[in-house]
């Protein structure tokens, strides 16, 4: 059976965009899929865990794009995949249902994580430190206040999450995010921000999920942006992402 290596890029949200599709991928094509280690490995209970190879030789590696269209049963050789997978041509690939099933949490992690917000807690993900530094627009806690309002939410009872604020628990260092991570998918109702961290969350979460619309805004300044019902605007102006509805 020929092989898809793929090699993962940026952080936790940005790792598990790439894991779907190219597991998507191989699914659809019979190949078999080699990941290197990840953060995803410790973080869900994957069952498509395979060695990875210290010498792995691709024949060629192909983009998002690339791989996205290229007919994988009509392929007699071992292929690389390297991109983002934040493009409609990728989730194309695998269904909410999918994601859900492929990436759960594992059981052990769940009790750091506290109970469930409730009911009647919308919980909102504010990307803010570091995207003014990249040149990203930061969408301000007035922008999440005026959705509440809009959409006929109680704005006090709407909790923030920030990678600023994150709490200090017993998870090893490079799983504190996780408590966070877990509050936004099992929120409710959801406030996305523009960020791949909280549309993964939204995507393996069954609640209501708005999003913040970030077309046209400049970045490095906050902005009062409008919320839309959904998970599908994109998370960041770069020619790389696109909307994504899956």
């Amino acid at each position: 059976m020929n092989t898809l290596v793929c090699s993962l890029q940026g952080r936790f949200g940005n790792q598990c965009l790439q894991y779907l599709f190219a597991r998507a991928w191989c699914e659809r094509h019979g190949y078999t899929l080699l990941v290197e280690p990840w953060i995803g490995e410790r973080v869900f209970q994957l069952d498509d865990k395979r060695p990875w190879p210290s010498a792995a030789s691709p024949a060629m590696t192909l983009s998002d794009r690339e791989l996205a269209s290229v007919d994988g049963r009509m392929q007699a050789e071992d292929l690389g995949y390297r991109g983002y997978a934040q493009m409609q041509c990728c989730v194309d690939y695998y269904t909410k249902r999918q994601a859900q099933a492929w990436l759960r949490v594992r059981p052990e992690l769940l009790k750091w994580c506290g109970r469930h917000p409730g009911v009647d807690t919308t919980v909102a993900h504010r990307r803010v430190g570091d995207y003014i530094g990249y040149g990203y627009p930061v969408v301000s806690e007035v922008a999440y206040i005026k959705a509440c309002l809009q959409f006929g939410l109680h704005a006090e009872a709407l909790r923030f999450v920030t990678e600023e604020t994150q709490e200090t628990c017993g998870l090893p260092d490079d799983l504190l995010f996780v408590p966070d991570f877990v509050r936004l998918m099992q929120a409710p109702t959801l406030l996305r921000g523009n960020s791949s961290f909280s549309w993964l969350a939204g995507l393996l979460g069954n609640g209501l999920v708005l999003s913040p619309v970030i077309d046209g805004l400049e970045g490095g300044k906050e902005h009062d942006c409008r919320f839309v019902p959904g998970n599908w605007p994109r998370f960041a102006n770069l020619d790389f992402v696109t909307d994504l509805h899956v």
